[in-house]
Protein backbone atom coordinates (compact mmCIF):
# COMPACT_ATOMS: atom_id res chain seq x y z
CA UNK A 1 0.00 0.00 0.00
CA UNK A 2 1.49 3.36 -1.05
CA UNK A 3 2.11 6.31 1.60
CA UNK A 4 -0.36 9.14 1.86
CA UNK A 5 1.76 12.03 -0.23
CA UNK A 6 1.93 14.16 3.08
CA UNK A 7 3.74 11.07 5.05
CA UNK A 8 6.36 10.96 2.40
CA UNK A 9 8.38 14.08 2.58
CA UNK A 10 11.13 12.13 4.38
CA UNK A 11 10.90 9.45 1.40
CA UNK A 12 11.34 12.59 -1.02
CA UNK A 13 14.21 14.03 1.53
CA UNK A 14 16.46 10.53 1.36
CA UNK A 15 15.78 10.25 -2.22
CA UNK A 16 16.95 13.78 -3.28
CA UNK A 17 19.76 12.99 -1.52
CA UNK A 18 21.24 9.61 -2.61
CA UNK A 19 20.17 10.79 -6.08
CA UNK A 20 22.47 13.70 -5.76
CA UNK A 21 25.51 11.60 -4.09
CA UNK A 22 25.05 9.08 -7.28
CA UNK A 23 25.75 11.61 -9.63
CA UNK A 24 28.18 13.76 -7.75
CA UNK A 25 30.36 11.67 -7.63
CA UNK A 26 30.68 9.89 -10.54
CA UNK A 27 31.31 14.21 -12.41
CA UNK A 28 33.85 14.72 -9.21
CA UNK A 29 36.74 14.95 -11.58
CA UNK A 30 35.61 16.96 -13.94
CA UNK A 31 34.02 19.60 -11.27
CA UNK A 32 37.40 19.68 -9.63
CA UNK A 33 38.68 20.53 -13.00
CA UNK A 34 36.05 23.55 -13.47
CA UNK A 35 37.11 25.20 -10.26
CA UNK A 36 40.49 25.23 -11.28
CA UNK A 37 40.34 26.75 -14.03
CA UNK A 38 37.89 29.45 -12.96
CA UNK A 39 40.71 30.13 -10.09
CA UNK A 40 43.20 29.79 -11.85
CA UNK A 41 44.56 33.66 -11.98
CA UNK A 42 44.20 34.30 -8.61
CA UNK A 43 46.96 31.76 -8.07
CA UNK A 44 49.51 33.03 -11.25
CA UNK A 45 47.67 35.71 -12.72
CA UNK A 46 45.83 36.66 -15.67
CA UNK A 47 49.09 36.50 -17.96
CA UNK A 48 50.25 32.96 -16.64
CA UNK A 49 48.02 30.55 -16.94
CA UNK A 50 48.87 26.96 -15.30
CA UNK A 51 45.82 25.21 -17.16
CA UNK A 52 45.44 25.65 -21.01
CA UNK A 53 44.07 22.66 -22.43
CA UNK A 54 41.64 19.99 -20.92
CA UNK A 55 43.82 16.92 -21.59
CA UNK A 56 46.64 18.83 -19.89
CA UNK A 57 45.01 20.00 -17.36
CA UNK A 58 44.11 16.25 -16.39
CA UNK A 59 47.53 15.33 -16.72
CA UNK A 60 48.73 17.96 -14.55
CA UNK A 61 46.28 16.89 -11.90
CA UNK A 62 47.61 13.26 -12.14
CA UNK A 63 51.22 13.86 -12.11
CA UNK A 64 50.88 16.22 -8.79
CA UNK A 65 47.92 14.72 -6.98
CA UNK A 66 47.42 10.85 -8.41
CA UNK A 67 44.05 8.97 -9.21
CA UNK A 68 42.29 10.19 -5.74
CA UNK A 69 43.30 13.70 -6.36
CA UNK A 70 40.07 13.92 -8.97
CA UNK A 71 38.34 13.23 -6.42
CA UNK A 72 39.65 15.49 -3.78
CA UNK A 73 37.11 17.51 -2.10
CA UNK A 74 34.38 15.23 -2.68
CA UNK A 75 33.73 13.91 0.96
CA UNK A 76 33.07 17.58 1.63
CA UNK A 77 31.04 17.90 -1.82
CA UNK A 78 29.10 14.92 -0.58
CA UNK A 79 27.80 16.45 2.98
CA UNK A 80 27.21 19.28 0.77
CA UNK A 81 25.07 17.91 -2.20
CA UNK A 82 23.35 14.99 0.06
CA UNK A 83 21.60 17.79 1.81
CA UNK A 84 21.43 20.29 -1.33
CA UNK A 85 19.96 17.80 -3.58
CA UNK A 86 17.34 16.82 -0.99
CA UNK A 87 16.16 20.37 -0.65
CA UNK A 88 16.62 21.22 -4.02
CA UNK A 89 14.31 18.04 -5.19
CA UNK A 90 11.64 17.83 -2.33
CA UNK A 91 11.19 21.44 -2.72
CA UNK A 92 10.63 21.72 -5.61
CA UNK A 93 7.54 19.29 -5.59
CA UNK A 94 6.65 21.72 -3.05
CA UNK A 95 6.82 25.04 -4.66
CA UNK A 96 5.39 23.36 -7.84
CA UNK A 97 1.84 23.15 -6.22
CA UNK A 98 2.27 25.92 -4.25
CA UNK A 99 3.08 28.76 -7.06
CA UNK A 100 0.44 27.97 -9.88
CA UNK A 101 -2.23 28.98 -6.61
CA UNK A 102 -1.19 32.39 -6.95
CA UNK A 103 -1.70 33.15 -10.61
CA UNK A 104 -4.57 30.32 -11.02
CA UNK A 105 -5.95 30.94 -14.65
CA UNK A 106 -2.33 31.62 -15.82
CA UNK A 107 -0.93 28.66 -15.02
CA UNK A 108 -3.04 26.78 -16.43
CA UNK A 109 -1.98 28.12 -20.37
CA UNK A 110 1.21 26.33 -21.66
CA UNK A 111 3.15 29.47 -20.53
CA UNK A 112 2.05 30.07 -17.50
CA UNK A 113 2.60 26.27 -16.79
CA UNK A 114 6.21 26.64 -17.99
CA UNK A 115 6.41 29.95 -15.62
CA UNK A 116 5.27 28.43 -12.80
CA UNK A 117 7.38 25.40 -13.16
CA UNK A 118 10.75 28.08 -13.78
CA UNK A 119 9.05 29.84 -10.48
CA UNK A 120 8.99 26.35 -8.43
CA UNK A 121 12.80 25.88 -9.45
CA UNK A 122 14.00 28.97 -8.34
CA UNK A 123 12.88 29.24 -5.27
CA UNK A 124 13.88 25.49 -4.60
CA UNK A 125 17.30 26.34 -5.90
CA UNK A 126 17.54 29.53 -3.91
CA UNK A 127 16.42 27.35 -0.74
CA UNK A 128 19.26 24.87 -0.97
CA UNK A 129 21.98 28.01 -1.58
CA UNK A 130 20.93 29.51 1.77
CA UNK A 131 20.99 26.10 3.94
CA UNK A 132 24.21 24.37 1.99
CA UNK A 133 26.85 27.57 1.01
CA UNK A 134 29.08 27.83 4.12
CA UNK A 135 29.55 24.06 3.05
CA UNK A 136 30.48 25.08 -0.93
CA UNK A 137 32.47 27.75 0.27
CA UNK A 138 35.08 25.02 2.28
CA UNK A 139 34.68 22.80 -0.50
CA UNK A 140 36.10 25.24 -2.98
CA UNK A 141 38.92 26.21 -0.55
CA UNK A 142 39.87 22.49 0.16
CA UNK A 143 40.04 22.09 -3.71
CA UNK A 144 42.15 24.48 -4.72
CA UNK A 145 44.02 25.50 -1.11
CA UNK A 146 46.82 23.66 -2.42
CA UNK A 147 47.32 21.84 0.65
CA UNK A 148 46.76 24.86 3.12
CA UNK A 149 44.02 23.07 5.11
CA UNK A 150 44.13 18.97 6.12
CA UNK A 151 40.23 18.52 6.28
CA UNK A 152 37.01 19.83 6.31
CA UNK A 153 37.43 20.97 10.49
CA UNK A 154 40.98 22.55 10.21
CA UNK A 155 39.42 24.28 7.39
CA UNK A 156 35.98 25.68 9.15
CA UNK A 157 38.62 26.46 12.45
CA UNK A 158 40.85 28.15 10.27
CA UNK A 159 38.85 30.01 8.17
CA UNK A 160 36.76 31.70 11.25
CA UNK A 161 39.97 32.36 13.25
CA UNK A 162 41.27 34.43 10.30
CA UNK A 163 38.38 36.10 8.90
CA UNK A 164 35.45 35.72 10.81
CA UNK A 165 31.64 34.62 10.17
CA UNK A 166 31.48 36.41 7.56
CA UNK A 167 33.87 34.80 5.20
CA UNK A 168 31.42 31.44 5.25
CA UNK A 169 29.16 33.57 3.35
CA UNK A 170 31.56 35.43 0.64
CA UNK A 171 29.92 35.55 -2.78
CA UNK A 172 25.99 34.06 -2.19
CA UNK A 173 24.56 37.03 -3.97
CA UNK A 174 26.23 35.55 -7.25
CA UNK A 175 24.98 32.45 -6.10
CA UNK A 176 21.96 32.89 -5.27
CA UNK A 177 21.15 34.59 -8.40
CA UNK A 178 23.34 31.85 -10.36
CA UNK A 179 21.67 28.87 -8.61
CA UNK A 180 18.43 30.18 -8.44
CA UNK A 181 17.81 30.84 -12.38
CA UNK A 182 20.08 27.22 -13.15
CA UNK A 183 17.70 25.50 -11.38
CA UNK A 184 14.62 27.62 -12.62
CA UNK A 185 15.24 26.99 -16.47
CA UNK A 186 17.03 23.75 -15.77
CA UNK A 187 14.19 22.29 -13.84
CA UNK A 188 11.68 24.45 -15.55
CA UNK A 189 11.87 23.12 -18.64
CA UNK A 190 12.16 19.35 -17.84
CA UNK A 191 9.04 19.64 -15.90
CA UNK A 192 7.42 21.37 -18.26
CA UNK A 193 8.19 19.12 -21.27
CA UNK A 194 7.83 16.06 -19.56
CA UNK A 195 4.81 16.90 -18.44
CA UNK A 196 2.92 18.75 -21.54
CA UNK A 197 4.86 17.03 -23.99
CA UNK A 198 6.16 13.70 -23.31
CA UNK A 199 4.45 10.48 -22.60
CA UNK A 200 4.91 8.61 -20.08
CA UNK A 201 6.12 5.87 -21.75
CA UNK A 202 8.60 8.12 -23.06
CA UNK A 203 12.13 6.69 -23.41
CA UNK A 204 15.30 7.43 -20.59
CA UNK A 205 17.39 8.43 -23.66
CA UNK A 206 14.69 11.19 -24.55
CA UNK A 207 14.13 12.30 -20.66
CA UNK A 208 17.63 12.75 -20.70
CA UNK A 209 17.73 15.26 -23.95
CA UNK A 210 15.25 16.91 -22.49
CA UNK A 211 17.69 17.23 -19.20
CA UNK A 212 21.11 18.31 -20.85
CA UNK A 213 19.21 20.57 -23.03
CA UNK A 214 17.76 22.82 -19.99
CA UNK A 215 21.37 22.56 -18.44
CA UNK A 216 23.37 23.52 -21.21
CA UNK A 217 20.92 26.11 -21.83
CA UNK A 218 20.64 27.75 -18.39
CA UNK A 219 24.41 27.65 -17.80
CA UNK A 220 25.26 29.69 -20.69
CA UNK A 221 23.65 33.05 -18.97
CA UNK A 222 24.64 31.73 -15.21
CA UNK A 223 28.61 30.72 -15.82
CA UNK A 224 29.69 34.09 -15.43
CA UNK A 225 28.13 34.44 -11.69
CA UNK A 226 29.84 30.97 -10.80
CA UNK A 227 33.31 31.99 -11.50
CA UNK A 228 31.87 35.21 -9.62
CA UNK A 229 31.56 33.30 -6.52
CA UNK A 230 34.00 31.01 -6.53
CA UNK A 231 36.70 33.80 -6.88
CA UNK A 232 35.25 35.65 -3.72
CA UNK A 233 34.90 32.13 -1.73
CA UNK A 234 38.78 31.65 -2.48
CA UNK A 235 39.42 35.28 -1.47
CA UNK A 236 41.25 35.43 1.85
CA UNK A 237 42.16 31.96 2.00
CA UNK A 238 45.32 32.61 -0.58
CA UNK A 239 47.37 35.41 2.00
CA UNK A 240 48.16 37.36 -1.01
CA UNK A 241 50.33 40.95 0.35
CA UNK A 242 48.42 44.14 -0.09
CA UNK A 243 44.66 44.76 -0.12
CA UNK A 244 42.14 42.28 -0.91
CA UNK A 245 41.59 41.67 -4.47
CA UNK A 246 37.96 42.22 -5.00
CA UNK A 247 35.66 43.88 -2.82
CA UNK A 248 32.66 42.52 -3.55
CA UNK A 249 30.85 40.84 -6.26
CA UNK A 250 29.96 43.57 -8.88
CA UNK A 251 33.79 44.33 -8.33
CA UNK A 252 35.20 41.29 -9.21
CA UNK A 253 33.00 40.75 -12.18
CA UNK A 254 34.69 43.79 -13.30
CA UNK A 255 38.12 43.46 -12.22
CA UNK A 256 38.01 40.13 -14.15
CA UNK A 257 36.12 41.88 -17.44
CA UNK A 258 38.39 44.57 -17.81
CA UNK A 259 42.13 42.22 -16.47
CA UNK A 260 40.67 39.45 -18.69
CA UNK A 261 38.05 40.37 -20.92
CA UNK A 262 35.18 37.60 -21.89
CA UNK A 263 37.02 34.69 -21.93
CA UNK A 264 37.83 35.19 -17.89
CA UNK A 265 34.30 35.13 -17.24
CA UNK A 266 33.68 31.95 -19.07
CA UNK A 267 37.37 30.46 -18.09
CA UNK A 268 36.37 26.71 -17.24
CA UNK A 269 32.90 26.75 -19.66
CA UNK A 270 33.68 23.87 -21.28
CA UNK A 271 34.31 21.74 -18.48
CA UNK A 272 30.71 23.49 -17.38
CA UNK A 273 29.17 22.21 -20.00
CA UNK A 274 30.65 18.41 -19.78
CA UNK A 275 30.39 18.48 -16.35
CA UNK A 276 26.47 19.54 -15.69
CA UNK A 277 24.81 18.19 -19.01
CA UNK A 278 24.95 14.90 -18.15
CA UNK A 279 24.90 15.39 -14.46
CA UNK A 280 21.65 17.12 -14.52
CA UNK A 281 20.02 15.46 -16.65
CA UNK A 282 20.44 12.24 -14.23
CA UNK A 283 19.88 14.02 -11.22
CA UNK A 284 16.36 14.62 -12.76
CA UNK A 285 15.95 11.10 -14.13
CA UNK A 286 17.33 9.35 -11.05
CA UNK A 287 15.22 11.15 -8.92
CA UNK A 288 12.03 10.49 -11.11
CA UNK A 289 13.34 6.85 -11.45
CA UNK A 290 13.61 6.31 -7.43
CA UNK A 291 10.35 8.39 -6.95
CA UNK A 292 8.15 5.67 -9.19
CA UNK A 293 10.34 2.68 -7.54
CA UNK A 294 9.19 3.92 -4.32
CA UNK A 295 5.80 4.93 -4.93
CA UNK A 296 5.83 8.67 -4.05
CA UNK A 297 2.95 10.16 -5.40
CA UNK A 298 2.89 14.00 -6.70
CA UNK A 299 0.14 15.70 -6.42
CA UNK A 300 -0.99 17.27 -9.68
CA UNK A 301 -0.26 21.40 -10.02
CA UNK A 302 -3.49 22.96 -8.69
CA UNK A 303 -5.04 25.67 -11.07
Amino acid sequence: MTEKPKDQILLRLVVGGLTGAIVKSSVAPIERMKILYETQTMLSGHQKLQYTGILKAFGQVWKRDGLFGFWKGNGISLMRIIPDAAIKFSSFDYYKRFVPQLFPNFSQTPHGFFLSSFVAGSLSGGSQVIITYPLDVMRTRIIVGGGKYTGLYHCLSTTFREEGIRAFYKGIIPSLLSVAFYVGVSLGIYDAVKTRILSPDSSVFLRLAVGAGGAVFASFFTFPFDVVRRRLQLQGSLHRPGPKMYDGAWHCATTIWKTEGIRGLYRGYSLQVLRSAPATALQFVTYDFFKKKLGIVDKPMKN
